[in-house]
């Protein structure tokens, strides 16, 4: 068509194209015009058409030059700290109130676009949006001061500042209440666990594996203690607050679920079954002199069905089967009676109770009972049990056996204990001395031949001038039952009263110290004895009396039942270059050397068995 174009020119294209059904393929377009447009002009054609254009240019310049000189283009930049006319536009001017010129312009039309949305946000109460928009508006205000500090930018400064204090109250508002609803919720949360130990769904409960002497998740005390946290009343009413306003929470929808099944729980659980089962074995038990654990056994069935009552108020079983443990409990209470000497007792049953003088079991003074002692206070202690210590304790018990702590960590003393008598065991409490006057006698702990009180006081000599806390600890393992008792020691008075019980209480053992009784009589065995025991003596002490006091041999046989060896024991008086006197006893063994033999050779254990101060004019007795 181009080529066409060229050779005819337009006017006889024109004309040929008017010819088209002669022509048959060639179609008249309807607008020549479009078409002539698009043809190549010649030469001439295109000159004259270059100077009409031309003289357009110069036609429209004296027309705007004549405006202007007229006043008619007034719509010109009014720069920021020109006050503009009533009629002025200010941020929706077409070129705005930053000249273009400006090197604040364009930073300008950036807040210009960020306060129009601000403002809109505003309108549409999107106050998130609102606060990045006003964030924006104060980045490009300090943007155009920096890029032209000549101008004013109040304007701009005072219509944000009112956008952001609209912001600012209304996003604290909705955090306060954000936060608020995050604190119902968490409230909430936070009972879930503990509902979850006092409740099961039935499928979880028959797939538990506890057996039926336990089939509740937790203990009765335990249940009780969660019971009363929970506090099922207000949490319940909390829930549904927040299922109003949050109908589509399925965790808190299922929780709902889960409180509301409390009751089918009591009758699938079998709990109140269980609370009744445990009730009726403390008849048994205070048939057999187990009061304290008949007392246990109620405490426990008694909290299984108080914390029932708790989640549950108007439980009918519950507080019929409440009835039947109270009558349980008055059952062993009274019998547990019988054995407590005054109320001040009952108070303190399977206590130990200090004082700075012995109590008068029956008619205690309480001004003589304290946890706190100094330097120069006796102290005494009072364990109070539930029952006769014949009852508590198994057949054939002589000791009384406790731990001792300083300051929360147990001290390793020999053999800590009180010793028991006949008349003592049968009683339901137990004195004891820990810090003596100067009168006591140590009769019945050189009986037992009992060093608790010395070792006690060498301990605490060997303190610092602080006060410390000291701790008591026994079981009574027939009964399951725990003695503790507690008292703080200040000792930053010296340790003078405890220097004085020591030597005491070392001089009256050390009076009755006595060699015991030879029960072999093998002068040439005790004579090796005797040699093997100075040739190792490390002290420079001086070993020259001494008995044996094993009837005979004992036969060592290892794990195979095989013989290693014989082994025999003996005591003696060891003679110390400062003048005192100890008893020593050792072990002694003979290797086995087959045939029914033993080696002639002795050997001996280097740690004694037992070291005892005695009196060095007792030693040949």
């Amino acid at each position: 068509m181009s080529k066409i174009g060229y050779f005819f020119g337009t006017s006889t294209l024109a004309f040929l194209l008017s010819f088209g059904p002669v022509f048959g393929q060639i179609k008249v377009p309807k607008d020549i015009k479009k078409i002539e447009n698009k043809i190549p002009k010649g030469k001439d054609e295109k000159k004259a058409e270059d100077k009409k254009e031309e003289s357009k240019k110069v036609d429209e310049k004296k027309t705007d030059d004549k405006k202007t000189s007229d006043g008619e283009n007034k719509n010109t930049t009014t720069p920021v700290n020109t006050k503009p006319a009533n009629n002025t536009k200010t941020t929706a001017d077409a070129e705005g109130p930053v000249p273009k010129t400006s090197k604040a312009y364009i930073p300008w039309t950036n807040y210009d676009r960020n306060f129009k949305l601000a403002q809109k946000s505003e309108t549409e109460k999107d106050f998130n949006k609102l606060k990045d928009y006003v964030k924006y508006c104060e980045k490009f205000i300090k943007e155009m001061k920096t890029k032209d500090a000549s101008l004013d930018y109040s304007q701009f400064e005072n219509e944000t500042a009112q956008l952001k204090k609209i912001s600012d109250e209304a996003n604290a508002n909705a955090d306060a209440a954000n936060q608020e609803r995050e604190n119902k919720r968490e409230q909430i949360r936070s009972q879930i666990p503990v509902y979850y130990n006092l409740y099961e769904t039935q499928d979880d409960f028959n797939m538990s594996s506890r057996s039926n002497n336990q089939p509740i998740k937790v203990s009765g005390k335990e249940y009780l203690k969660l019971a009363t946290s929970l506090e099922k009343e207000n949490l319940t009413k909390s829930l549904n607050e927040w299922l109003v306003d949050n109908p589509k929470d399925q965790s808190m929808l299922d929780f709902k679920k889960r409180l509301d099944d409390y009751e089918n729980y009591i009758e699938y659980s079998g709990i109140l079954k269980h609370s009744t089962k445990i009730a009726e074995g403390s008849y048994d038990l205070v048939k057999q002199k187990n009061v304290p654990k008949a007392l246990e056994a109620i405490e426990e069935a008694k909290g299984y069905c108080e914390g029932v009552l708790k989640l549950s108020p108007n439980n009918a079983k519950a507080k019929e089967t409440l009835v039947f443990i109270d009558k349980a409990y008055n059952n062993a209470n009274a019998n547990a009676a019988k054995e407590f000497t005054s109320s001040f007792h009952k108070q303190n049953v399977n206590k130990i109770v200090f004082s700075k003088k012995p109590l008068t079991i029956g008619s205690e003074n309480l001004s003589d009972v304290t946890t706190t002692f100094t330097s120069n206070d006796e102290i005494y202690g009072t364990i109070y049990f539930s029952d006769k210590l014949i009852n508590l304790l198994e057949s054939g018990t002589t000791k009384f056996r406790f731990d001792f702590l300083l300051n929360d960590e147990t001290v390793h003393i020999y053999d800590p204990h009180i010793t028991l008598t006949e008349e003592s065991k049968q009683k339901s409490y137990l004195q004891f001395v820990l810090v003596p006057d100067e009168s006591y006698s140590f009769a019945t702990e050189v009986k037992g031949y009992n060093e608790t009180v010395r070792l006690f006081n060498d301990k605490i000599i060997s303190k610092g001038p602080l006060t410390h806390k000291i701790t008591f600890e026994s079981e009574i393992g027939k009964t399951d039952e725990q003695i503790s008792g507690t008292f703080n020691y200040d000792i930053s008075g010296g340790t003078t009263k405890n220097e004085k019980v020591k030597l005491k209480a070392e001089d009256v053992f050390a009076s009755a110290v006595r060699l015991p009784t030879a029960k072999m009589n093998n002068p040439q065995l005790l004579a090796q004895m005797t040699e093997l025991v100075n040739k190792y003596a490390g002290k420079g002490e001086k070993y020259a009396y001494g008995r044996i006091a094993s009837s005979d041999w004992t036969i060592n046989k290892n794990d195979l039942g095989i013989i290693i060896d014989r082994s025999i024991s003996g005591y003696f008086v060891g003679s110390f270059p400062d003048g005192h006197c100890e008893m020593v006893g050792f072990s002694f063994s003979q290797e086995y050397a087959g045939a029914g033999t033993y080696s002639s050779k002795l050997s001996m254990m280097l740690t004694p068995a037992v070291v005892a101060k005695m009196k060095c004019e007792n030693a040949s007795k």
